[in-house]
């Protein structure tokens, strides 16, 4: 629209600028616009086909918002991936050890969006569910104070990938730095004693069935150092397991919490 049309429709409206509110403008916190985040760590195969599946859907980045955090690759650093100019990429530069879930801290306190995706790196979402989550959003009848798990896990099964509003994340507490180092962690905030909502309205998609391959990944013993940890934690009074599921702890000697607490730094590679 020229101009003087422009100028004839806020004369006869009474709205000044009218036709300027069709411009993409968004507040200091995005409402009803969805960002999906991912973790990366020495993958660039993996990461490749992860571009290329949202390029296909959403090519510009016109519809929804993306991030990536490296999380302290020496191999192969996200730096050196062809990533599209429309992602927001991070980095923490040091390579703290098993950090997924410390690296989903820092993704949360980057994003200026109300509502996230937070996916491991072996789903993606299809165009169809972005649309229906979209929907749910603008139509606010999703809660801001709930965590919604996609249909893929079936009823009442809480895993490491879902939809929440960055307000409920925090208030939440996010995950515990405390633990960064130990696989095992998304407990610290998927806590048994929370609400979820399995309502099926959205799902997710498998891109492969195992970032990193089992032999190497030594998830069990990995994860029986944590279950290990929090047994001696418990022992020395400093907290405790929960009763229905004793991979989730609660503290209570803030001091020792503290102490443990890992602080996280990260750079912006891309705005």
């Amino acid at each position: 629209m020229n101009p003087s049309d422009r100028q004839y429709f806020a004369d006869y409206t009474g709205i000044k600028n009218w036709g300027y509110t069709l411009n993409p403008h968004y507040g200091a916190v995005h409402e009803t616009r969805v960002r999906i985040n991912y973790t990366y760590y020495n993958s660039p195969s993996l990461m490749k086909r992860i571009f290329d599946w949202y390029n296909k859907i959403d090519p510009n980045g016109d519809h929804f918002d993306y991030s990536v955090i490296d999380d302290g690759s020496q191999i192969h650093p996200i730096t050196e991936l062809d990533y599209p100019s429309h992602w927001s990429v991070l980095r923490i530069e040091e390579d703290h050890g098993w950090n997924n879930e410390g690296a989903r801290n820092c993704l949360m306190r980057y994003t200026k969006n109300r509502w996230n995706l937070l996916l491991d790196s072996d789903w993606v979402i299809t165009l169809k569910n972005l649309v229906r989550i979209k929907r749910a959003i603008s139509g606010k009848w999703v809660q801001k104070d709930m965590i919604y798990m996609p249909g893929n896990y079936g009823p009442a099964c809480i895993r490491n990938s879902y939809l929440v509003s960055k307000q409920e994340f925090w208030r939440r507490g996010g995950y515990d730095q405390a633990f960064i180092g130990y696989h095992g962690n998304d407990y610290s905030f998927l806590k048994t004693n929370y609400e979820y909502d399995f309502s099926d309205f959205f799902r997710f998609s498998r891109i492969c069935f195992d970032v990193v391959d089992p032999k190497d990944k030594q998830r069990t013993e990995r994860v029986k150092e944590y279950h290990q940890l929090l047994v001696d934690l418990e022992d020395k009074g400093f907290g405790f397991r929960d009763k229905m599921d004793k991979q989730d702890f609660t503290w209570t000697n803030e001091e020792e919490h503290k102490k443990m607490w890992k602080p996280l730094k990260f750079i912006v590679v891309n705005q």
